[in-house]
């Protein structure tokens, strides 16, 4: 869960436009692609645990 709640966190800074110059922005769209596909990946895992509960 704290995965999941960090990649959250670290994509909202990214969304919140930090970086002002054109290749920052670009970095900044890459991190939050990585960020997104982890929650899904997270996500994942998390529905897999409790299934097995």
């Amino acid at each position: 869960m704290s995965d999941l709640n960090l990649a959250a966190a670290i994509m909202v800074l990214c969304e919140s436009s930090l970086f002002r110059s054109r290749q920052g922005r670009a970095f900044e769209k890459r991190i939050v692609k990585l960020c997104r596909d982890e929650q899904q990946r997270q996500l994942l895992l998390l529905d897999r645990a409790r299934a097995e509960i």
